[in-house]
């Protein structure tokens, strides 16, 4: 699931496009199937306005978009993984992939090492 926060006084709310090309790069960096988009929007006084629910599958992915998506959605999970060594040290083999993949760090980035 991706979440996705905007309020009236920040000016960095994404696209439709962006929102969905963003889910999808983790689709498939993941190997998921589909993956929930969720968006609350709230005002200046904190007040939730509206929510947007959207299940983003596979199948609406462009064919001609996969290696570029999923070569993002890897970047996006070695970024995270990288931050969270940074900023955390070492990682446990048995504690949840900082990627994000929702696997144990040894079944995920861990392999390599």
């Amino acid at each position: 699931m991706t979440y996705f926060v905007f309020q009236d006084e920040l000016s960095d709310a994404k696209s439709d496009q962006e929102m969905f090309d963003y889910v999808a790069a983790i689709l498939l960096a993941n190997n998921e199937d589909e993956r929930m988009l969720l968006s609350f929007k709230f005002d200046t006084s904190r007040t939730l306005q509206t929510v947007g629910m959207r299940t983003i599958s596979v199948y609406q992915i462009p064919s001609n978009r996969f290696d570029e998506l999923k070569n993002r959605g890897e970047q996006m999970g070695d970024f995270r993984v990288a931050e969270h060594v940074e900023q955390h040290g070492k990682i446990g083999m048995n504690q949840p992939c900082p990627c994000g993949s929702g696997m144990k760090y040894k079944r995920c980035h861990g392999r390599s090492k």
